[in-house]
């Protein structure tokens, strides 16, 4: 297993994840959302069915792309997040989600870094499967959101948080 470190098949992962999204979650609205350093209404795709929301982040200035989810609201308020999916353009391990590849199968998994918002004990609150990955000589936990060839994994990303 090894983590995807080119820049244009992150880039077009991210785009795919991002359109399986979409395809979730069509429906979309201008919303205020609870996110550091967004102080205005941004585009947010949702679907009141499944009551869940995300808004993808291309911040070309830090170098990174962002998945956020959360549970979605009715009315006017801001729609707080439970939790984001941060990767960088290098695959680096420094954000909390990588792309990785084992044998024809591509992952994403996430570290558990919540950033602002921690959960204690990640890893011994999450139930689902998990990898070891060696990242810069040191050994490390990853949560397994899913395959990305799987139909379900914009399913498996909106709900990761909800342990």
């Amino acid at each position: 297993m090894h983590i995807i470190t080119d820049s244009k098949r992150i880039l077009s992962l991210q785009h795919k994840l991002n359109k399986r999204l979409a395809v979730l979650m069509p429906d979309t609205a201008m919303r205020r959302v609870d996110i550091p350093k967004v102080n205005i209404d941004v585009l947010v795709n949702h679907n009141i069915t499944i009551k869940k929301w995300y808004y993808y982040q291309d911040n070309i200035q830090s170098h990174k792309h962002a998945f956020f989810v959360g549970n979605w609201k009715y009315g006017g308020g801001n729609l707080p997040y439970t939790g984001s999916i941060s990767i960088s353009w290098d695959g680096n391990g420094s954000n909390a989600g990588i792309f990785v590849e084992e044998a024809a199968d591509v992952y994403l998994l996430h570290s558990g870094n919540m950033g602002r918002r921690k959960k204690e004990n990640f890893f011994e609150a999450y139930q689902g499967e998990t990898k070891q990955i060696e990242i810069n000589d040191e050994i490390k936990n990853y949560a397994v959101i899913g395959r990305m060839d799987d139909p379900d994994i914009a399913s498996a990303v909106v709900n990761f948080f909800d342990f």
